[in-house]
């Protein structure tokens, strides 16, 4: 999988009280004990979801994450409300610790011109060699 994935959110699809489901199965191999992976999703190149890994103390770990994002229309085609959650699925080996701050789930707001079309992208960032991290797989759902 490439280190950033594109798609489109058709202008329209958010409107003024719709909204998209976007669910993102993660892996993160760490095999240091420094470094991390950041998962990060943008939509019209703001932020609105943020997640991932960090090494403490551990020479092998793997973990797979579920982070399950609404992105939805908050009463008009200009602002946006994105509700996020990390679920951690799968952990192995002796230590390492989520980077996330939304464990708990998160709200944030945006501004942005939903009426025409905007790239959501999903993308990877490592900080030591040593620590890789994948998109297993993902979905983009309409929600009306």
């Amino acid at each position: 999988f490439p280190s950033h994935d594109t798609n489109t959110i058709v202008g329209g699809t958010l409107s003024t009280n719709k909204g998209v489901r976007i669910r993102v199965l993660t892996a993160v191999a760490l095999n240091s004990t420094t470094g991390g992976v950041t998962f990060t999703i943008t939509y019209g190149g703001t932020a609105i979801a943020s997640w991932g890994f960090a090494g403490s103390g551990v020479t092998t770990a793997t973990q797979r994450q579920s982070m399950d994002v609404l992105l939805m229309g908050a009463g008009s085609t200009g602002t946006q409300l994105s509700s996020t959650l990390l679920g951690r699925s799968t952990f192995s080996g002796s230590g390492g610790t989520p980077a996330d701050g939304v464990s708990q789930g998160t709200y944030a707001t945006a501004s942005i011109d939903s009426t025409t079309d905007k790239n959501l992208l999903i993308s990877i960032v490592s900080d030591n060699v040593a620590a890789t991290g994948s998109v297993v797989g993902y979905f983009i759902q309409k929600v009306t």
